[in-house]
């Protein structure tokens, strides 16, 4: 009977479902790992942490558990047995955050002699280490400087600095501005690295010029202004700086448009003066005198206004040649930064 009646012989295989079962599946793999891509792409959170958080990820991490029925895993190993050496860079960073807790000569000389012999190797935990040992009271300060002979924080503070500036090609253009400010606040007066950030601002501003908005902007005058006020930095005299400051100020001039008052609060009236141009001068200040900067209330925006007021009080050509409008604004912040300044002490209009 089998030989009378064969099995009926099976459909033939259709090669285009073939190919769209191989299709779909490669369209999966593809975005499987654009989602993968995605993922190790997601910005680090560290920058918006304070220090305990930030000391609580770490320990968080290096927590190992007892697997079930076995032995925990040794010291300076993963749960998995993998051998994953413990980093002696962080211990040096909590050591520091230890020693701001108990403030005392003795924990803060222990934990930067650990930071030495361990240097911090992230830009992050770099700048969270210059941070740490800028808090360190005057009052300890002289308990070290007795015990030793001479202060190890300012040699320690540079030392880092130096090994941040070897990680500037990696990092955003906003942590280069935070570097600046971390220099004036340690008071480091190294000009090489002024002149190494001013090369990756340029980098920067070349390659990806919509990250330089209004108020990155006018933060970035701002730092500069300050480090040649305070620390007699000028930034134009490296080569970095000469090809930089043009265009920086230039993006200024074009941003003014988009600038509120707030993103004026860290202006820089010794930028103001040094860096630009007499037109581009009037344009920064007549745009102040638009969003009335410093007449708001705010004491911080106020005391920008009256620096650049005072600037251009006391340099007579700048003064007469700004207009009415912008005489105004300035009379007006003049009263408000000192109200007992006479109302007929205006400025003298030239046009």
């Amino acid at each position: 009977a089998a030989l009378k009646n064969p099995p009926d012989p099976a459909p033939p295989e259709d090669p285009q479902v073939k190919i769209d079962e191989e299709e779909v599946a490669g369209h999966e793999w593809v975005e499987q790992r654009r989602a993968r891509r995605r993922a190790e792409r997601q910005p680090r959170q560290s920058d918006m942490m304070t220090d305990e958080q930030w000391i609580e990820q770490r320990r968080a991490q290096r927590r190992r558990p007892q697997p079930p029925g076995g032995k925990a895993p040794a010291a300076g190993q993963d749960s998995a047995g993998e051998g994953r050496k413990r980093s002696a860079t962080e211990d040096a960073v909590h050591r520091l955050l230890d020693a701001k807790t108990i403030n005392t000569g003795k924990a803060w000389l222990e934990a930067i002699n650990c930071v030495r012999a361990n240097m911090p190797a992230t830009v992050d935990s770099q700048l969270r280490a210059i941070s740490l040992l800028c808090s360190v009271s005057l009052e300890v300060v002289g308990e070290i400087t007795t015990s030793q002979g001479s202060n190890p924080i300012p040699e320690t503070q540079q030392a880092l600095f130096g090994c941040l500036t070897s990680n500037l090609r990696s990092v955003d253009p906003s942590v280069l501005l935070e570097c600046m400010d971390m220099m004036l606040h340690a008071r480091i007066t190294e000009k090489v690295f002024v002149e190494l950030i001013l090369s990756q601002l340029f980098v920067h501003h070349r390659t990806k010029p919509e990250l330089f908005t209004a108020g990155f902007t006018l933060r970035a005058v701002g730092a500069l202004g300050r480090l040649e006020e305070e620390l007699d930095i000028p930034p134009h005299q490296g080569p970095s700086g000469q090809r930089f400051l043009p265009l920086l100020s230039e993006t200024l001039v074009r941003q003014l448009g988009q600038a509120s008052a707030e993103d004026f609060s860290l202006f820089s009236s010794t930028y103001l003066l040094e860096h630009l141009t007499r037109p581009q001068q009037h344009e920064v200040i007549h745009r102040m005198a638009q969003l009335k900067v410093g007449l708001d209330g705010e004491k911080l925006t106020l005391k920008v206004a009256g620096a650049v007021e005072a600037t251009v009080r006391r340099h007579s050509e700048l003064k007469e040649s700004m207009s009415r409008f912008a005489a105004d604004y300035l009379a007006r912040v003049r009263q408000k930064a000192d109200p007992r300044a006479s109302s007929r002490s205006r400025l003298t209009i030239g046009r």
